[in-house]
């Protein structure tokens, strides 16, 4: 492959086009975007800002897309090394642009066409030699920015390093996590997914499972987010997955499974009542209102969503592991297990039978449900997690047709899907019958760990230490709490405590703070702190915060540079020890904020000095005085904003200009890594700064009358202007700084626990978080 890609372009402005178009501007690719007329193009462009979620990092994005049209600007193609197609999904329509542009293309320039119902043989057929030897299928899967999949497809008129290169590309400067399919309807990820929607549907109804119980037990065995399997449809759009449903029984005649994609009567029902899902607030689930509501099977309305409570569910719930979990609820007696089992039997099944059809190997097909539907295991690993001996018996007895090649496999002695070989993780290759070794990527950290089965060096409840080599030791965060929102659970502290003492006694070169997961860390547990708000413990509360302000400097003057790699949510307690970090390499996904104002309350372990000082530090070069630093991080912190990406985070001072941005989150601990590794060279711990200047009460008194007039307005509560005048204090150094008295970091983080500790004996404080934990809310009070 020849040309390099340092600019893109992308034909057709639609939904899906500016997204595309979005994704390589957050990755600094400059971007033209055509469309049939100028207006058309520029109409796009400004759509953007009401797509939600925002397809952008940060508005400013958009500067690197330009608008063009195909009549005046066809001879700009010639700038880019990369075209991507985004138009109405039709063959003819796609071959009919692709010769339009060929005479306007310079020699090597890449081409793909979009959409997961297309074929890459058909159109190439349609289309010269020279245009083939670039031609792809590149399918951005749901929302180009958010989603990790992107499926692509070559064909054997390719180069030889054609899908290679371009894969490459893909992962390291759009972030995306690559799939190459084979040229079958729906690709890999809808393949598997329509069916896996359409199975869940069919078996609820007939089993009389409520919506919200199917969905709780689905996403207790593949770990899928949010409202589960039906809420993954309806983000999809339930028009959508009925159009690919309908593609893919017209155009494989020959799947065994082929009656399970006729198109549901009651998804007809809903689809006639423009309930298309989250696009249009009504689907599986309601969320017009301010709580989400069911489709009830029978009536076909609405209705309050039910607790979901099965002996078979609780059992699996304690399970200590995600292997057991799905085994313990799989194989229970009652009626969460049986349907349970009938869902995983059968798509396991069907999964299977799509090897080779849709892909040459299973890691693939499990990649593709993981980064497109966001399970947290594939169908194969699910079935490793089951045992492929005892199910597979189960499956025969009950009549149910196995693939041959799994039935040969097991009677090979091969009794699971992956295994270890020689170090390292192989997956059973169905053409050759035997264990082929996973193509390594030193990048990907966290799943060599979890393949290689290597164990901890410490572990604690909700953390543990682990050496990923190179010198670098690395502490990781896992809630067994809360997995999902990675509380920080007190252990930790004990474990970081450790940690300090073994890394210099080892001759370790540092540590990185990472976490497992779907975010970084939410925080502490808010309601063991409620528990302790209404049991009237403030020692303990005092306490509890020094100790995790105490950790957080400890971290910060450690004799070894420390780097931190937050990811999606890192709020709270959480980012304040992200914060504590030398440095720190962030996803370009990080949701980071100090949102204690919310809950009526100030950070609590020592965000205050953090934010502080990332202003001070911004803002040394312009000299601008104490005030300006102290009024950026008041207006940040009693505003509670969270960051809606690294970008963001950056220009709200949650990271520094030195704070590193990685698009591919696969890659985020191999940065950490490396970091630690830069730093280490001849590292020097930074030393304490000399004693802050800050406003001391005269900045103060302009912050609090900001405040009392935003209460006269009535913009804020008496109690939210309360909180900020208490927040107010601690920035400008309380009563001991002034413009001719400075103060220590100490005095910041004692003002910062002091402050804490006072707002958490207000009544109204209690009421927010009681308000919250129930809700998710905040609650104006």
């Amino acid at each position: 492959m020849g040309r390099p890609i340092e600019k893109a372009a992308v034909l057709g402005a639609g939904l899906r086009g500016i997204q595309i178009a979005a994704q390589f501007a957050n990755a600094g690719v400059p971007t033209l975007l055509f469309d049939v007329s100028q207006p058309a193009a520029e109409k796009g462009i400004a759509a953007l800002a009401r797509v939600h979620p925002a397809p952008l990092f940060q508005p400013e994005n958009r500067s690197l897309i330009v608008p063009c049209n195909y009549r005046e600007h066809l001879n700009r193609l010639d700038e880019a090394g990369w075209v991507l197609e985004a138009i109405v999904e039709r063959a003819d329509a796609k071959v009919k642009l692709f010769t339009a542009i060929l005479p306007h293309l310079k020699p090597e320039t890449i081409v793909s066409a979009t959409g997961a119902g297309l074929s890459l043989s058909e159109m190439s057929h349609r289309l010269p030699p020279e245009f083939t030897e670039y031609f792809l299928i590149t399918h951005f899967f749901h929302s180009p920015r958010y989603n990790h999949l992107l499926e692509m497809v070559g064909s054997e008129y390719n180069r030889p390093e054609l899908l290679r290169k371009t894969a490459a590309f893909c992962e390291n400067t759009l972030g995306k996590g690559v799939v190459l399919a084979k040229d079958t309807p729906g690709l890999l990820a809808y393949r598997i997914g329509i069916f896996a929607i359409l199975l869940a549907l069919a078996l609820a109804r007939r089993m009389n499972l409520p919506l919200e119980a199917a969905d709780r037990l689905i996403a207790a065995v593949t770990g899928c987010p949010g409202d589960g399997i039906f809420g993954a449809a309806d983000m999809l759009g339930l028009d959508a997955a009925a159009r690919l449903a309908l593609t893919i029984r017209e155009k494989c005649p020959g799947d065994e499974a082929r009656e399970m994609f006729r198109v549901p009567a009651l998804l007809k029902t809903l689809l006639q009542r423009k309930c298309t899902g989250e696009k249009s607030g009504r689907g599986f689930y309601d969320r017009q209102g301010e709580i989400p509501r069911c489709l009830d099977w029978q009536s076909l309305e609405y209705r309050p969503c039910q607790a979901v409570s099965f002996p078979g569910l609780e059992n699996a719930e304690q399970q200590p592991s995600r292997e057991e979990r799905i085994r313990a609820l799989a194989f229970s007696a009652d009626s969460a297990g049986k349907f349970v089992w009938e869902f995983l039997s059968r798509l396991l099944i069907y999964a299977a039978n799509r090897i080779p059809e849709t892909a040459d190997d299973i890691a693939a097909l499990d990649n593709a449900i993981k980064w497109g539907f966001e399970w947290e295991a594939g169908p194969f690993e699910i079935w490793d997690a089951l045992g492929p001996v005892k199910s597979l018996a189960r499956m025969r007895a009950e009549g149910k047709k196995t693939p041959l090649w799994v039935q040969a496999m097991i009677h090979a002695g091969q009794e699971t899907f992956y295994a270890l070989q020689k170090g390292a993780t192989g997956y059973f290759d169905v053409h050759s019958g035997k264990l082929r070794s996973l193509p390594e990527d030193s990048r990907l950290i966290p799943q060599l760990w979890e393949r290689s089965q290597s164990a901890a060096m410490r572990e604690v409840p909700g953390a543990s230490l682990w050496d990923p080599g190179q010198g670098v030791l690395c502490v990781e965060i896992l809630s067994n709490h809360q997995p999902e929102l990675n509380w920080l659970e007190p252990p930790l502290l004990d474990l970081l405590e450790e940690t300090l003492e073994i890394i210099p006694a080892g001759g370790y070169k540092g540590l990185v703070i990472a976490a497992r997961g779907g975010h970084f860390s939410a925080g502490t547990d808010l309601t063991a702190l409620l528990k302790l708000c209404e049991t009237r413990q403030w020692g303990k509360i005092e306490w509890m915060c020094r100790k995790w302000q105490d950790a957080g400097q400890r971290l910060r003057y450690a004799p070894f540079p420390v780097v931190s790699a937050p990811f999606h949510r890192a709020v709270n307690a959480g980012l304040e020890l992200a914060l504590a970090a030398d440095r720190v390499v962030a996803a370009a996904e990080f949701y980071g904020g100090l949102a204690w104002a919310e809950a009526g309350l100030i950070p609590l372990c020592g965000g205050v000095l953090r934010l502080l000082g990332n202003h001070f530090d911004a803002l040394e070069a312009a000299r601008p005085g104490p005030f300006p630093p102290v009024e950026k991080a008041f207006e940040t912190l009693f505003a509670s904003r969270i960051s809606t990406s690294a970008a963001e985070a950056r220009a709200l001072g949650y990271l520094k200009s030195q704070d590193c941005i990685v698009m591919n989150r696969d890659h985020l601990l191999y940065h950490a890594q490396q970091a630690v590794l830069e730093l280490a060279e001849n590292y020097r711990p930074p030393q304490p700064p000399g004693n802050l200047i800050l406003p001391g009460e005269g900045g103060r008194l302009v912050l609090e009358t900001r405040l009392d007039n935003l209460v006269k307005a009535g913009k804020i509560s008496p109690y939210e202007g309360l909180v900020g005048k208490k927040l107010a204090y601690v920035l400008t150094g309380g009563n001991q700084a002034g413009p001719l008295a400075a103060v220590s970091e100490q005095t910041i983080l004692d003002l910062e626990r002091e402050m804490a500790v006072s707002l958490c004996r207000e009544a109204s404080t209690r009421e927010r978080l009681a308000h919250f934990l129930r809700t998710g809310r905040r609650l104006r009070n």
